[in-house]
């Protein structure tokens, strides 16, 4: 009977120490390591946060975090859009900055409307 008692209290620390992050303030946060970590929490069923991810997309500044440093928020918003649109970007998404990705993930979003058109990154006459 002891032994179950200190069995379920340790599953209890466990249970407890788990990290949960909160992705919302992760990704509206002003911190880069923050809006990296929470933009890669991100899955295809946060369609939620695609109009966030397209505002400002080409912001370079890079994540000095062990697990993501090198990282800008612009890699880590295009692979957050990878993931919840599910289609593979039309090219390599890397630390520099591609308009074709974005133009891709635009469009993307303006026909499952998850943005309006006057809230593109890229001008309406450039898309």
């Amino acid at each position: 009977m002891a032994s179950l008692r200190v069995i379920l209290l340790l599953m209890m620390i466990w249970f407890a120490s788990c990290k949960r992050i909160d992705k919302h303030a992760y990704v509206y946060s002003k911190n880069v390591d923050r809006i990296v970590i929470g933009c890669y929490e991100l899955d295809e069923n946060d369609t939620g946060y695609v109009s966030f991810l397209l505002q400002k997309p080409f912001d370079q500044r890079e994540s000095l975090s062990r697990k993501y440093h090198g990282y800008n928020v612009y890699q880590a918003k295009m692979d957050a859009l990878q993931r919840i649109s599910g289609i593979a970007a039309p090219g390599k998404i890397s630390n520099d900055f591609d308009t074709s990705i974005v133009r891709f993930y635009t469009h993307w979003a303006l026909e499952k409307g998850y943005i309006k058109q006057n809230e593109t990154p890229i001008p309406a006459n450039n898309l």
